[in-house]
């Protein structure tokens, strides 16, 4: 079975036993990320936080915390034919996106966003500076504008409309950001979550600089995926996405970010870090 959208999923995932409903409220300071902890440390299930105070939407965590639950995200029955299937498509012929009037990302559109009220803020750590969007997927192009990069990058809000990024001049997006930078121009980016729920390990994956991954997520599902263009940059994210954040990221700015509680189990340092509008 393939998945268009990450609902898809967590409902497949539900009908497995793979994932629970939590529907008492929680609390977005500290008690989502201990109850994910928790999970962690005793291999649990998915989990969605159906009321989240002070937010309108619901919350998934641990989506892919088991090898089972990435299978189930490839449409494959075990881990070997997991691996086969990426290396199978890693080698085959990654045809482009398909580019859409429209989609259900855009069945509502905020035109004065404010990122502490549109969407959940989870501050899941003690030391945490903040509140964090903490699987982002993050779409951004070189400056020629001809080479697509998704990622996932930590995104800490600083306000209604600003928020800081941890990049490193090492990774994708920091080749194009030093690049940007050197011109003083702003990269426009677009922040998105939810999508065909493999984008995500694709947005993890070792790639190299310029190589597609909504190619190559075509690829594996076997037919071009749909994406549709943003509504202020010039940039496309997946038409079946959940929740899209446009915005740039600022040349020669920088401001406090972290620490953060990162998924090794130590904290990543505070630092001065770019900054997102």
């Amino acid at each position: 079975m393939t998945f268009n959208d990450l609902r898809q999923f967590i409902h497949f995932l539900e009908k497995e036993g793979e994932l629970v409903r939590i529907r008492t409220p929680v609390e977005p300071k500290f008690e989502i990320g201990a109850i994910n902890r928790l999970l962690v440390e005793n291999k649990g299930p998915a989990v969605l936080f159906e009321h989240v105070k002070g937010a309108s939407v619901p919350v998934a965590t641990f989506l892919f915390g088991s090898q089972r639950r990435i299978d189930i995200a490839f449409g494959t029955e075990n881990q070997e034919q997991t691996v086969r299937k990426y290396l199978e498509a890693l080698e085959s012929d990654w045809p482009k996106p398909v580019v859409a009037d429209s989609g259900p990302c855009k069945e509502k559109i905020i035109r004065d966003p404010d990122l502490t009220k549109d969407i959940p803020n989870i501050t899941w750590g003690e030391l945490d500076g903040g509140p964090y969007i903490t699987l982002p997927l993050l779409v951004t192009k070189d400056v020629a504008k001809g080479k697509r990069n998704v990622g996932i990058y930590r995104v800490m809000i600083h306000g209604p409309k600003e928020a800081g990024i941890l990049i490193v001049p090492t990774q994708h997006i920091g080749m194009m950001y030093t690049e940007y930078e050197k011109l003083d121009e702003p990269m426009e980016v677009a922040i998105f979550l939810g999508g065909d729920p493999l984008v995500y390990v694709l947005g993890a994956a070792p790639l190299r600089y310029g190589d597609d991954e909504f190619s190559l997520l075509s690829a594996i599902r076997g037919e071009p995926i749909q994406v549709v263009k943003c509504e202020t940059v010039d940039l496309e994210v997946p038409a079946t996405a959940e929740i899209v954040i446009e915005g740039v990221v600022l040349p020669k700015v920088r401001k406090s970010e972290g620490p953060f509680g990162e998924y090794t189990g130590y904290y990543g340092k505070k630092g001065e870090r770019p900054v997102i509008q």
